[in-house]
């Protein structure tokens, strides 16, 4: 489910119009880890919640659901970070197929 909502009608106190701009997401601060997140600026994740709260408004005939969400586990899969094993695999490959190259040039 794609979390994005445009602002319409009046603006929320103390915003300015073009800070309002554009989709806005719901944000997740997270603090006093042990380790670091290990993930890249964008990505996708698995996350494992338990809504804590539930709320139904419904207002000049529009109705809105709002939500509060404890987030247990967080599980990226999509990270642009790459782990020590995936760099030597690279880098392994990259000698191997230069060793192919020099060798097929030795033949001619």
């Amino acid at each position: 489910m794609n979390l994005g909502t445009k602002y319409e009608g009046s603006l929320p106190c103390c915003e300015k119009q073009e800070e309002l701009e554009g989709m806005h997401y719901p944000s997740l601060y997270v603090s006093d880890l042990k380790e670091p997140l290990g993930v890249g600026k964008e990505g996708t994740a698995k996350v494992s919640f338990k809504i804590l709260s539930a709320t139904k408004t419904t207002r000049n005939g529009k109705t809105k659901y709002s939500y509060e969400i404890e987030v247990r586990e967080f599980s990226p899969s999509g990270s642009s970070k790459k782990s020590e094993a995936d760099v030597l695999d690279e880098i392994r490959d990259e000698v191997v197929s230069k060793s192919m190259e020099e060798e097929e040039e030795d033949d001619d």
